[in-house]
């Protein structure tokens, strides 16, 4: 059973580019091609930080 997504009013996005914004480059590069990837695989899937 899937667990109910949180309610972000944004769908999350600005939470999770906030996090981004404080990794180093190499780290966020890398970060945000798992995020690209991940995020393509479902249009359901959505984003958050716990």
């Amino acid at each position: 059973m899937a667990r109910p997504k949180p309610d972000f009013p944004d769908g999350g996005t600005a939470v999770v580019e906030a996090f981004l914004a404080g990794l180093t480059p190499a780290t966020r590069s890398e970060v945000e091609a798992l995020r690209r990837i991940i995020l393509g695989v479902d249009p359901t899937i959505g984003e958050g930080i716990k």
